[in-house]
């Protein structure tokens, strides 16, 4: 939008409203590139789009992995952290607005599962209500944590990934044994709060919350935030990417 041959201020969304690409100084995105794409519109409308990756269509399998290139999509194999920034998905930016001269705007980094969530069958699990895997019968079991003293009926843990198990019987000294379930252990992780977290400790986090009938993303946090500013060509804008608790410099241009 041009006025007079001039942009508009910098104090309101059409002077930011346009394609702007660029890059992430010092990360790597998961597809090995640092590509960062921002959309912005003068109604407060935008996305953002890490990498290069073409984007993944939406989830389809209810017991597949999702996203379909990511064994464990939930980021639970060795307790290995959840990705941020996920390349192939085109994200909503949240609350953006323009705050003294500077583009400010949020990101739910989990909001990736919502197509998964929503293919999902409500399981009742009584009192507690309902979720898309029967927690009742289901454990989370990381590396050695549920090997130590009790009875693996498969043959031993694995010490380096997540394990989904089912509670089947007793062994003669009263300890539980535990047998492979069919439930992935991804799927396990989504739908209920007690999988394995960042390192091996037990989240709190439910991704897809159910009720009778459907179920759905649950009420997630917004772990990104962007924060950049116009130069004096309004060509450019330079600030900083937070991925959780780390600043990156980001810089990108007006296409």
């Amino acid at each position: 939008m041009v006025c007079g041959g001039a942009w508009p201020f910098k104090t309101g969304l059409a002077a930011y409203a346009a394609n702007w690409e660029g890059y992430i100084e010092a990360y790597q995105l998961m597809d090995g590139t640092d590509t960062v794409r921002i959309s912005v519109a003068d109604d407060g409308t935008g996305t953002i789009r890490f990498g290069d990756k073409d984007l993944w269509p939406a989830a389809s399998d209810p017991n597949g992995s999702y996203p379909p290139d990511y064994p464990n999509g939930a980021g639970v194999t060795g307790g290995a952290a959840l990705p941020l920034a996920w390349d192939g998905f085109l994200f909503k930016l949240n609350s953006l607005r323009v705050e003294t001269e500077r583009l400010r705007a949020s990101v739910a980094s989990l909001s990736v599962f919502a197509s998964w969530c929503t293919i999902q069958k409500p399981i009742s699990i009584g009192s507690n209500g309902y979720a898309c895997v029967d927690s009742s019968v289901w454990v989370a079991g990381y590396g050695p944590a549920y090997s130590n003293g009790y009875t693996d009926a498969d043959g031993g843990l694995d010490a380096t990934a997540c394990g989904a198990y089912v509670v089947d019987g007793v062994d003669s000294r009263g300890q539980p044994v535990y047998t492979l379930s069919k439930v992935s252990c991804e799927h396990g992780a989504l739908c209920t709060a007690g999988a394995p977290g960042s390192s091996g400790s037990l989240s709190s986090i439910v991704i897809c919350e159910c009720n009778k009938t459907a179920c759905q993303l649950a009420n997630i946090a917004n772990d990104i935030v962007l924060d950049v500013a116009l130069d004096s060509e309004q060509t450019n804008m330079v600030g900083t990417l937070a991925l959780g608790t780390i600043n990156y410099s980001i810089r990108l241009k007006r296409q």
